[in-house]
């Protein structure tokens, strides 16, 4: 199977919270020997993609793991949903290179990719409460200070709380998983997920204090 490679600039700034996603299209069929499915997120070969050829005025950096992975995450999420539009149109085969994708090119046994997507979808649902939350701060924090006048109001500290038990859910999936797994074959997932799904974040221009915040809250868990 063709190794896919991924690269994914993403902006530090409510990174986690609204990652865009692009709808595609799912072939009748995926041989193995084919590109695996597109994949959520703006894509390039990580060899060619530069700082100078992403955007010329905004550096990338690496991300944390955090960040992999919720991008992991949500990809084994699309292929499942991929997986069932082919099911319904009644094309098995593909339905199922579709759903077990990645846990063949991870070289991942059936019952260790039944647990990776456990996992996965354990941690996107408590996301997903999570940025309840958050939604909720954020708009209080524009109603308390309307007119725009939030871009120059620090950022409140339940809204940089509500960032770090975001952070932290994921991190306590991972380490989940290390677990489930062991160590040896999270390992070998670990160096999969990371050498294929490579997020460079990219850090704007400040233009509010709350906005120097929350992007040192993306970017400072590693």
């Amino acid at each position: 199977m063709q190794r896919l490679r991924i690269a994914a600039t993403i902006s530090s700034i409510w990174l986690a919270a609204a990652m865009a996603v692009q709808g595609q299209q799912a072939p009748d069929k995926l041989s193995r020997t084919q590109d695996p499915p597109p994949p959520l997120f703006k894509t390039a070969d990580p060899d060619t993609l530069s700082p100078e050829s992403a955007n010329p005025s905004k550096p990338l950096q690496k991300p944390p793991a955090w960040v992999t992975y919720s991008f992991f995450f949500w990809h084994l999420e699309h292929l499942d949903q991929t997986a069932d539009e082919q099911l319904a149109l009644g094309n098995k085969s593909a339905a199922t290179e579709w759903r077990t994708h990645e846990q063949v090119a991870a070289g991942l046994e059936a019952r260790e990719g039944s647990l990776m997507k456990q996992v996965a979808y354990d941690c996107l649902q408590t996301l997903e409460d999570k940025d309840v939350e958050i939604q909720a701060a954020v708009k209080a924090f524009h109603k308390k200070y309307p007119d725009g006048g939030f871009l120059t109001a620090p950022i409140p500290e339940e809204l940089n709380a509500l960032w770090r038990e975001r952070i932290q859910i994921v991190e306590r999936q991972v380490d989940r998983l290390r677990s489930l797994l062991g160590e040896e074959r999270f390992l070998a997932l670990d160096g999969y997920v990371k050498s294929t799904f490579v997020p460079a974040v990219e850090q704007p221009a400040a233009e509010s204090p709350a906005a120097d915040a929350t992007a040192e809250n993306a970017g400072g868990v590693q």
